[in-house]
Formats: structure tokens, sequence, C-alpha cells
């Protein structure tokens, strides 16, 4: 593995802090927005999606949250941007390795390849991952520092561990590529999975070690407080009828407009 490379430049960087060490105003910030998620999660519909979490991230650190192209700047600040990944496990504390979904590097798409299955592995592992580093490569024409931040959660949202880790190149020489029994490639490190890709569907997924240094945050609302319904919230808000405008639309109504 190799860092991405640096843009060369005059002006000295400063990350807004420390890799992997978020500021404890931030962890309090998201600890916060939990508990709201928490006792609104009745009306809000339950789980919280991926724009969500990318959002609450965004908020914690003062940064700026964008509907990402690549993954790979979902929230940026100054210099430096995010992606930001969330899982689901039952135990967050005791995570040691994850799957995350890195989106979809199509081979088909980039090098007109129908059926990479009849091809040499390595050779498609290293077109996977070529797709993968050229959008490093782009991303970092506009930044100077590239961090996936990752939230690993648990189903009832008590549980948090974040950490983060730089953005990286790969170099396909350095791993073992085959085809598994389900027929996806896999590249392999020391007998360990590192990359899967789906050659339905083109899903390219990282294999990644949890660090040492992690952040766990854990919320505990006292029993008294009492998730809040859809009417209740509507109640509290005053809300009034007439804040909702009703027209059936037909043929004519090409844009939806009332």
């Amino acid at each position: 593995m190799r860092p991405p490379r640096r843009r060369r430049t005059t002006r000295k960087y400063v990350p807004p802090y420390e890799l992997n060490e978020l500021p404890v105003e931030a962890l309090t910030a998201i600890a916060k927005d939990l508990i709201a998620r928490r006792v609104l999660r009745e009306a809000s519909g339950g789980d919280i999606s991926g724009a969500e979490w990318e959002r609450m991230f965004a908020s914690a650190i003062g940064g700026e949250w964008h509907n990402s192209v690549n993954g790979l700047d979902d929230v940026r600040l100054n210099d430096c941007a995010w992606a930001v990944k969330s899982v689901k496990k039952d135990r967050p504390d005791r995570q040691r390795r994850l799957r995350l979904i890195c989106g979809r590097n199509s081979i088909h798409y980039s090098y007109g390849i129908t059926d990479p299955t009849k091809l040499d592995p390595s050779d498609i592992g290293a077109r996977v991952l070529e797709i993968w580093n050229d959008r490093v490569a782009e991303a970092l024409s506009s930044y100077r520092e590239l961090r996936t931040v990752v939230f690993i959660r648990s189903d009832d949202l008590e549980r948090i561990v974040l950490f983060e880790m730089p953005t990286m190149t790969y170099d396909a020489e350095q791993f073992e590529w085959k085809w598994n029994n389900r027929k996806n490639l896999v590249g392999l490190k020391d007998g360990k999975n590192c990359f899967t890709w789906q050659p339905h569907g083109a899903q390219f997924t990282i294999h990644v070690e949890v660090p040492e240094v992690r952040h766990l945050v854990r919320i505990s609302i006292p029993s008294d407080v009492v998730s809040i319904r859809r009417d209740d919230l509507l109640d509290l808000i005053d809300f009034r009828e007439h804040w909702i405008e009703y027209r059936r639309l037909g043929p004519e109504d090409q844009d939806g407009t009332i």
C-alpha cells in the first residue's frame, strides 16, 4: 500500500486535526445528535441513512457536506476531505475487521471487458484497483488530504465507535488475486482478504483492520425520557392543516408544480 501523492504547493498545509484524533467537542456534538435522533426515532422512522451520517459528521467538525460524486469527499473542510462510512454491528467496540463498500468499479465501462471471468484474475484485479486509484488521484487534485471516517454503530444507537484512516491508493502487484466460491474476485495479502469485487454490479469492497486507537461514544438515556411519536412532534411545532396543499396531477402537469 502506498499513500496517495500530494499536490505540490508553496503554502504549508495544516490539517483540521491530527489523523484519528477527533476533538472531544466533535464527539460531544455527535453524541448530542444521536440522543436527539434516539428520542425522535419513532417520529423519524428508525435507522439513520448514510447521508445523515455524513451531515452529522460535517456538523460535528464544522465542515461542509455535499453530494459527493466519487464518494471520496462527502465532507470537506479547508484542504481536507472525508469519505464517510457507516457499518452496523452488534458490538461495535469488539470489531477488529470491517468490509467497507467503496463504490462501483466497472471494468465494462472503463475497459470494455464484458466477461472478466475468462481473463487472468491478476489482470482484472489490476484494472479494478486502477479505477480506484484514479478516483483517489482525481480527488487529490482538489484537496491536500483525503481521509475515511468510519462509524460502527449498534442497532439501538447506544454505542458508536469512530475511527479515521488515510484514503489510500494500492499496488495491485502486492496482492494475490483469485475467484472465490461465489464467483467474486478477491485480493489477498498474507492470507487475509483485502478486496472483494463483484463482476455482477461491479461493487468494490475494501476490507480494513480496525485500529487499536479508536473512539467510543456511548449514550445512556434516562428511563423517564420517552420517544416522541409523530403526532406528539406535530403538536409540539403547532402543526396546521393549511401547511399542506394537495392537487391531483394529470398528463398535462409534467413538472409537478402546484
